[in-house]
This record gives structure tokens, C-alpha cells and sequence, in this order.
């Protein structure tokens, strides 16, 4: 369907009353989360069709992603108003969020995504802003994988990371997750195919050079 014009504009439609919400929108975990998992599609978005409006939320995405940015690279757990369905729930699972402010990162909801949107970001502008945060965010994931002499564990990384004491994080109240549970098809398989977008940069770009061309069938 590559090149349909309705394809385009049956995602176009559902994308623009999302960013319409934006960035009230009905979140599960966090604020964070919904600002990190909105840098792919967003990044899709203008590379499929070229509008300047797009280009912006891209841009105003990450700038309100600064505002969760850990000098170690991490984004950081953060919701305004504690909205999120996940926040401080008891019984079940719960955001990784106690407080505004705690130095703990996600990598079940929200980091995951960040390699994959950052690079996505990067070969649809062009713009090195991108690709550098990739390899700020890339230094924090090097630096939370996990390293074990259990092979389930080697390489892999747990879903909650105190950036500070640079230790696997989890809540007590979280009955969904404990602290080493491991996703490999929800974070590890992410984060991996994020940075190996990064490590192939070169290759890959030449995959993003013009706008694609719809045509109405």
C-alpha cells in the first residue's frame, strides 16, 4: 500500500487528534512516557507529509523532553498532575513515578522508545540535535545494561533505573513488576534495534532522502 494516499490520511487523521490533546492526553504511566513514545510516530508523521506543523510538534516534543532530561542521559519519570492510570495504584501495576523529582528512569514505557524516535527524528530532518541526544541517551542505556553471569539477566535491562545510585529500581506496591523483570520483546528488542538505527546511521539515511509521494488510488 506504499504510496496509497488514503493510508496516509487514515494515520494522519488519528495522529492529529492526538496532538490536538497533547500533551493532556489520557496517559498510562507518565508524562514522560507519553512525550518519549510520541518521537517515532510524530517523527512518521512529518517524513509522510512534509507539513511544517508536524516538523514543529517534532521539535516542541523534544524540547519538552529537556525538562526530564538527567544529566546522565536518562529520561526521568515526571507527571504534572499524577494523571496517569499507573500512578501510586496499590493491587496492581503501578508507575514507577512516587514523587516529581525521584532520579528513576523507565524502560518498559518510556526510555525504551527513545533510541528508536531519536534516530527516526534524526533521518527525517537531518538535524544533528537529534543524533547527538541519541548518543547522550545511548551513554545512559550503556551504562543501566545489565551485567551478570546469569545469561537471562546478561545484557539485558530491567524496567526501573535509579540514575543516581545506578541500581535496578523497583516500587513496592507494584505488584505487575518486580524489580528484575525483564521484557525482552518490550524493552530489550526496542532499545537494541534503537541503537543498532544509531550504529548504521550511514547506511540508513540514504533510505530518508525526499519526502514520499502520495498518490490518491
Amino acid at each position: 500500500m506504499e504510496g496509497d494516499a488514503r493510508c496516509v490520511q487514515v494515520g494522519e487523521t488519528g495522529m492529529r487528534a492526538l496532538l490536538r490533546a497533547y500533551p493532556k492526553t489520557i496517559r498510562e504511566q507518565s508524562e514522560t512516557e507519553e512525550a518519549c513514545r510520541l518521537l517515532l510516530p510524530v517523527s512518521w508523521l512529518y517524513f509522510a507529509t512534509g507539513k511544517e506543523q508536524d516538523r514543529a510538534m517534532l521539535y516542541r516534543l523534544v524540547q519538552d523532553m529537556e525538562a526530564f532530561r538527567h544529566p546522565s542521559g536518562a529520561y526521568l519519570e515526571w507527571d504534572s498532575d499524577y494523571s496517569a492510570a499507573c500512578s501510586k495504584t496499590e493491587g496492581g501495576e503501578c508507575s514507577l513515578l512516587a514523587q516529581n523529582g525521584d532520579p528513576v528512569a523507565d524502560l518498559l514505557y518510556s526510555n525504551n522508545w527513545v533510541p528508536l524516535g531519536l534516530m527516526q527524528a534524526y533521518f527525517v530532518t537531518r538535524d544533528p540535535l537529534f543524533y547527538q541526544l541519541f548518543l547522550s541517551h545511548a551513554k545512559f542505556l550503556a551504562a543501566a545494561q545489565l551485567h551478570s553471569p546469569n545469561p537471562i539477566l546478561n545484557g539485558a535491562w530491567a524496567r526501573g533505573y535509579d540514575v543516581e545510585m545506578g541500581q535496578v529500581f523497583g516500587l513496592p506496591n507494584d505488584v505487575g513488576w518486580g524489580p528484575w523483570a525483564i521484557e525482552s520483546g518490550w524493552t530489550v528488542a526496542e532499545i537494541a534495534a534503537g541503537l543498532l538505527s544509531g550504529v548504521m546511521k550511514d547506511q540508513l539515511t540514504a533510505f530518508y532522502h525526499s519526502q514520499p509521494q502520495t498518490e490518491p488510488m
